[in-house]
């Protein structure tokens, strides 16, 4: 969603000044347009990125709890339950 907003402001700012020179935009509307438009596009284009990561860190993280919660039932879910079983099975051991 951010994605989306940050290329339509890009967009946006393009559009004030596709195809001319430096030398033909003028300073006001055409060049104060388009700096707007790019100012207004960074906030959005560094939030994608940064909530990305905090969304796949919650998702690895649920699969983690619900592997975990899997293996405290006693239900076999692959390797790490395996591993976590034989591990307090030794400690309890000794």
């Amino acid at each position: 969603m951010f994605e989306i907003g940050a290329q339509g402001c890009v967009t946006r700012a393009y559009l004030w000044g596709l195809g001319k020179h430096d030398l033909e935009i003028t300073v006001i509307p055409q060049l104060v347009n388009i700096q707007k438009w790019d100012y207004i596009g960074i906030i959005p284009s560094m939030l994608a990125p940064i909530l990305a990561g905090v969304r796949r860190n919650v998702v690895v993280g649920r699969l983690e709890f619900h592997a975990d919660l899997a293996c405290l039932r006693g239900a076999s879910t692959g390797f790490d339950c395996v591993h976590k079983t034989t591990a307090s099975t030794m400690t309890r051991a000794v």
